[in-house]
Order: C-alpha cells, then sequence, then structure tokens
C-alpha cells in the first residue's frame, strides 16, 4: 500500500466503543458506524479478529507482515467494546470471539498469551470479556487459580503495581 496512514487498531476501537456507550445517542451511532464496518470485515468465521484490520489502504497480508497477526487480551478487549456498545446487535460476533478466546487458553502458562500484553493484564482484559458475559469456564478458573497461587506474601505479584492492579481488576470482575 502507498498509504501514509497506519491501519486501525482493534484495541483502539474496543475502547471507543467503551467510551462511547455510556451515552448511546445518533451521534455516537454515527460516529463509530465505519468502525464497526471495518471490525465485521475483519473478524474471520472462527471469531478471530486481527488486531490491525484491513481497509482500503491495507490489506490483511501487508497488516500481518508489518505488525503480526493477533492478540489475545486486544480481541478481548474489542469484543468487550462491542457488548457494552450494543450486545444484543452484535451477540453473534461476540459469542464467536469469546469461544475463540475460551480456545486459545495455553495449558502451560495456565491462561492466554497477548502479543502486546502480558499474562496478567490479558487475564484481566479475558475475564472482564467472559465474566460480563457469563461464561463459566474451567479455563477461566484455572487461569485464576494459577494467578492466585502466584501472589507475592507482600500482596503484590511480580512485585510490580501495574501486575498487582492489572490482577485485582480481573479479580473484581468476578463479582
Amino acid at each position: 500500500s502507498n498509504s501514509t496512514k497506519l491501519p486501525t487498531d482493534a484495541d483502539v476501537l474496543g475502547q471507543l466503543l467503551n467510551i462511547v456507550s455510556k451515552d448511546l445517542n445518533f451521534k455516537n451511532y454515527k460516529l463509530v458506524g465505519n468502525a464497526i464496518a471495518t471490525i465485521e470485515k475483519n473478524i474471520q468465521p472462527s471469531g478471530k479478529c486481527p488486531t490491525w484490520l484491513s481497509d482500503e489502504n491495507f490489506t490483511q497480508e501487508e497488516n500481518e507482515n508489518l505488525f503480526g497477526n493477533e492478540c489475545i487480551g486486544v480481541m478481548a478487549n474489542l469484543y468487550y467494546g462491542l457488548y457494552l456498545f450494543d450486545h444484543a446487535r452484535y451477540k453473534e460476533i461476540i459469542q464467536k470471539g469469546a469461544e475463540y478466546i475460551l480456545n486459545s487458553y495455553n495449558e502451560i502458562i495456565k491462561g492466554w498469551v497477548g502479543s502486546y500484553y502480558n499474562k496478567y493484564y490479558t487475564f484481566y482484559l479475558v475475564s472482564r470479556l467472559l465474566n460480563a458475559l457469563g461464561i463459566q469456564d474451567e479455563r477461566l478458573s484455572k487461569a485464576k487459580s494459577s494467578i492466585l497461587k502466584n501472589q507475592n506474601l507482600n500482596g503484590s505479584w511480580n512485585d510490580s503495581p501495574q501486575d498487582t492492579a492489572s490482577i485485582l481488576l480481573a479479580l473484581n470482575s468476578f463479582d
């Protein structure tokens, strides 16, 4: 592509949907209409959605060569944004995405691998989505148990404020 634009980022769209869902008026629907159309064109039948979305400026092959293909955390954020924005309208897309995410569970690390986010933030994004959808699954329970077993005596995870905050947000999504 000869475009000087960057491809659309699915993570940013997930955040945008989260924000505009707080005030669902016609102007906000119009604001995200083209973005949602781009999302719908990029979601595969399996529920997989690339991090960088193809449009008239970038093919999916170009995006994958430049930026890589997928991030489970980004997908969870995008599907959560769609859930908040209009769950009824996008229910099938969200459900397929949640299934893809669940099936991407990594038994070795007892969680999900994120290309752009670490295990703890990815766990937060995944648990937030699955819990919002009311999905109870053994893989989510395993991930939660594994994370709880790795808490430090001082109450933190990895002695990292960011990892600890991500895990606390994730645990809060279970209530």
